[in-house]
């Protein structure tokens, strides 16, 4: 995060502390975090159509999920769009957060790229491998590096946040990536080519929308608005793709004809699906959570295993 955007949050936990602190009660609308990602588009389509409530809903543009995750813990935000593997970071360092919709499960959007002439995965050993310092980056460059054969002391990690991934590979910082759309998408016109992807470890990385535990209640109105905002955006685009293209085009920058290549990697649950994910008395989300959880405990991901009780909540799906 640059200077100018950490100077913004450290300005609105300011302001927010100094309204809780006067006894203020808050008046603006839920803040949800979220960086460039395909899956997390159409809440700001939805912006861009005036199809969700502005007096309700306000979107903080971030440039990575760690910046996320900082914005939560310093209540600067309420809500944010994160990994499943994030949440459960977050839940491990103490900040309660509750899953109220599942907007995509990477299907290959996630990947390990490299230069054109490593013939295969094997072929990393000794590289020096950019990475994202969050739990999606190490959860992808273990699974990369176990279907390899390897060991962490096999590679070099250099750790970068997703916005320093294309110049730290043309400067030659590292010789290989492991990134996500819509950077993978230009990194692989630059030449490199995928060795491993999100679609050999389907179901590990889940995008949601997550919120503090605590403001559920207080803030019911504009979460509800926030999770129907996502459904219409993406009901439209599912609608009529051209129609929209465009527009996702230019916030994910890519030329427009490619813009639905980037999300063909990418599961959109609907309204439905999300009730299977996130309903009923054995939600799937805590089945998976669990799994990745023991997983990530196993890797050293986490050092305890975090309490799941409040993660899923189906209540603002209609």
């Amino acid at each position: 995060m640059n200077r100018r955007e950490w100077l913004q949050l450290g300005l609105a936990a300011s302001l927010g502390l100094a309204a809780s602190g006067c006894g203020l009660k808050r008046s603006q609308p839920v803040r949800i975090a979220a960086h460039i990602w395909p899956g997390y588009e159409f809440l700001y389509l939805a912006r861009s159509l005036d199809i969700v409530d502005a007096r309700l809903v306000r979107m903080v543009e971030t440039p990575n999920a760690t910046a996320n995750i900082r914005a939560l813990g310093s209540n600067v935000v309420e809500g944010a769009c994160l990994t499943l593997d994030e949440v459960l970071t977050a839940l491990e360092r103490g900040i309660r957060l509750s899953v109220v919709c599942v907007l995509d499960v990477s299907m290959g959007a996630d990947a390990l790229l490299v230069p054109a002439n490593i013939e295969s995965l094997a072929g990393i050993k000794g590289l020096r491998i950019g990475v994202e310092h969050t739990a999606t980056g190490a959860v992808m460059l273990d699974a990369s590096l176990k279907a390899a054969g390897l060991s962490p002391e096999d590679i070099e990690i250099v750790y970068l946040s997703i916005d320093e991934h294309i110049q730290s590979y043309q400067n030659g910082l590292v010789e290989a990536l492991v990134t996500y759309e819509p950077v993978k998408n230009q990194l692989i016109k630059a030449g490199m080519k995928p060795v491993f992807t999100s679609g050999e470890i389907p179901g590990n990385i889940i995008d949601v929308i997550a919120f503090r535990t605590d403001v559920l209640a207080q803030q019911r109105e504009g979460i509800r608005e926030t999770v129907q905002g996502h459904f219409r955006a993406l009901e439209r685009w599912q609608a009529d793709q051209e129609k929209y293209a465009a527009f996702l085009a230019k916030r994910l920058n890519v030329p427009d004809a490619e813009i639905t290549g980037l999300f063909s990697d990418l599961e959109l649950p609907d309204r439905v699906s999300n009730r299977q994910w996130l309903g009923g008395s054995q939600p799937k989300i805590m089945e998976v959570a669990t799994h990745l959880a023991q997983n990530m405990l196993a890797s050293g991901l986490l050092s305890t295993m975090p309490d799941l009780t409040l993660l899923a909540n189906d209540s603002f799906l209609d």
